[in-house]
Formats: structure tokens, sequence, C-alpha cells
């Protein structure tokens, strides 16, 4: 029992030892760079810790259910992306003991602490991306995040730009990964798979099928302007240096208009049948990333009063998991991938309706949700951010 108790207390010290306190706080790094600070308010990367996204607290709980793990197992597992600055990688295994037997510890203490520390909290904030020193190869497709990082030492913070003489607060200096392919995006978009080797995560393999060399940040933080940082501060001999900045909003369905510009959709018709062309403009598939992802296109007819004729038509596209037992499952917990009616990397998927009779006009609705109808009598959530349907395209046909 001491030897796992002095494993753990290394694993926290050592970590945490490496962890700048002044870096913590995105607050700090406002002086400077209040837009990006700004902008990464509002992405998910601000909210990758459970206590400010909903939707993860729910998943981690159904994790925990579905494998029987102890809350603080399930947590660490997905840290390695989720909170990749966590001070522990595993947890003692007397840990689940004592929680069993409601007992306290030095070992349950240090875990809680960890797992609440303040820093956590704040999410995938400047100092993870920044603090990276090198992104190292997988040597399986379970590694990501944390698995694969080294961090720097002291107050060195790193980008796309070369060290200069403008920076007070902080060393800098450049790194390959923020201006060469995905790799930066992809130590934690790509990986993270199962005891069954079910992936969790495979934008990155779908780009590379793609055949495409898009780089994320072209979509994801494409908003591009000169920029001065920290214009207000300027010492003697300095030069202010001006750079082309990227937008840190990491656009997506929440806090953008991405989505309208994903697909491509367009709609031939004879007497008694339409053809849809749904077609996907991205490299990747879509939906991607989350398993918990659906798109939804729905199809509606009327006649010439305008009155509904028949059901709607419905079309999914989202990936089915299986567990165990053979019930639906997230990617995280699952024994296989049951079916995945999701669009290719630029795939035109082609869907014939029968046209029903005396019908004058169609409606197309197209719909994103980031929990799937059918996951949500799963996973109980009651924020609608995480239920509701997100607009993607609307098409209006006259016959």
């Amino acid at each position: 029992m001491k030897r796992w108790l002095v494993l753990v207390f290394l694993l926290v010290t050592t970590a945490t030892a490496q962890i700048n306190s002044k870096f913590t706080n995105p607050n700090n790094c406002k002086g400077c760079h209040e837009e990006e600070v700004k902008d990464w308010d509002s992405t998910w990367h601000s909210k990758s810790h459970k206590e400010k996204n909903p939707l993860y607290k729910a998943v981690l709980a159904y994790v925990q259910k579905i494998t029987h793990q102890t809350d603080a197992d399930v947590a660490v597992g997905c840290a390695k992306c989720h909170n990749p600055r966590l001070g522990i990688k595993q947890v003692d295994p007397s840990y689940m003991y004592a929680k069993a037997f409601g007992l306290e510890s030095d070992t349950t203490r240090k875990v809680e602490s960890e797992l609440n520390a303040e820093h956590i909290q704040n999410g995938i904030s400047c100092y993870v991306c920044h603090n990276i020193d090198k992104i190292h190869p997988r040597n399986s497709l379970k590694d990501a995040g944390f698995d694969i990082i080294s961090w720097t030492k002291g107050d060195l913070i790193v980008g796309p730009y070369p060290p200069n003489n403008r920076t007070g607060y902080h060393t800098s200096d450049e790194r390959d990964f923020f201006k060469e392919k995905n790799t930066l995006c992809l130590t934690c978009h790509e990986g993270s798979g199962n005891l069954h080797d079910v992936p969790g995560y495979e934008t990155g393999t779908e780009l590379l099928l793609s055949g495409q060399e898009m780089r994320c940040v072209e979509c994801h933080m494409s908003s591009i302007k000169k920029s001065v940082i920290a214009p207000h501060i300027v010492r003697k001999g300095e030069t202010p240096i001006v750079r082309d900045l990227r937008s840190h909003l990491f656009a997506g369905a929440r806090n953008s208009d991405t989505l309208e510009s994903t697909l491509s959709v367009y709609a031939h018709h004879t007497p008694n049948n339409v053809e849809i062309g749904v077609q996907n403009l991205t490299p990747h598939r879509v939906p991607t990333g989350f398993s918990g992802r659906s798109i939804v296109m729905e199809v509606r007819f009327f006649d010439g009063n305008g009155k509904l004729i028949g059901q709607p038509n419905y079309t999914n596209f989202r990936s089915v998991y299986r567990d165990s037992r053979g019930n639906e499952a997230l990617s995280y917990v699952a024994t296989k991938l049951e079916k995945d009616s999701r669009l290719k990397p630029l795939e035109t998927r082609l869907i014939n309706i029968e046209r029903p009779l005396n019908s004058q006009k169609m409606e197309i609705n197209i719909t994103y949700y980031l929990l799937s109808p059918q996951l949500q009598q799963i996973i109980p959530i009651e924020d609608e951010i995480f239920t509701k349907p997100y607009h993607v395209h609307s098409t209006v046909v006259q016959f």
C-alpha cells in the first residue's frame, strides 16, 4: 500500500511541478491577447471540464455506470484530452477500495484535489496548446492527449512565430506543429480507442482518406487579420511586430455559422420521384468526432393548398455503436460499430424518395444534433444546447 501511495504522490508532484501558475488563469493572458481570450471563452475548449459542460458530465456518469469504474478512473482516462494538464495520469487501485468503503485517505484527497484544481476547471486554455514542447508518435490508436505530449518548462510559451524582443510576461519560441499539417489538433481529435479496439476519434484518418491537404485551422480558425500584440505596451528601442493572427473561435455549431457551409444540397424531380443529392463539402466525415452526433434530413410534401401530404421522410446520418449486451452505446464503451451512415469526406449521397400524388411543393430541412435524438433517450440531459436541432440547410422546391 505504501509503495502505491508513494507512486501516486510522485505522479502528482512531477506533473504539477511543470505548471507555471501565472499561465493557469486565462485572464492573465488578456492584457496582451484580449481578443484571442474573448474568442476562446465561447468555445468548447473553454468548457472541457465536467463542471462547465453538462454533456461531458453526463457522459462521464454513463461510462462509469457501464464500465463499473470509479468516477475518478473515468475522469482521469478522459482527461488525457479534456484536461491534459491534470496532475495525475492514473488512479491507484487503493482509491477504488477507499471509495467503496466510504473511507478517506491521502490517496483519495490527492486524487480529488487534482481533479478539482482551479487550473483544470479552466479547460483547454492558452497554457495547454501553447505550452506543448513536443508531440510524439502514437504507439497505438488508444493514445491521445497527454499520452503523446511533452511540455515546455519555466515561462516558455510557444506558437507559430520565432522569439522576439517584445515579450515580457513570458519567453517565447516557435514550433512547427503550429504551422504545418494538423498534428496539433489531432493530438486530441484522433485516437482514444477503447479496450475493445473501437476507435474513439478518427478525424485525422478521415482527412487522410479524403486525399486533401486542408488544415483544420482553415475552417475552424479561418479569420486572419494583421495585428500587433499588446500595442499599448512599447518599451524604448522596441519595434512593434505586425503579425497575421487567426481567430481563436474554434468555430463550431454552437458559436458560428460553420454548419451552413458544410453541405450542398440539390433536388431533381419527376412526376413520381424525387432525387436529392447531399454533398459533404468537408475533408472529414459529417458529422465527425464525438460518436453521439447526428445529422437529420427531413423531407415533407404539400398539396396546392399547403396541406401536408403523408408523413415526413427522415434520413439519419450517424454512427450506431453496440455494447456487449447489444444495446446502442457511445463509442467509449462499445464492442462494435454496427452501422455508419455518416457522409464520407467529400461524398455526394443520392437519396430517392417517392413523390406523393398531387404534391405541389417539397421542403427539405437538414439539422444537426450535438447528441442524437436516439442517444438522448440513453444519456439524460436537460440543457437544450445539447439536445436542440441546429440549422444546416433548408430548401423549398415547387413542382
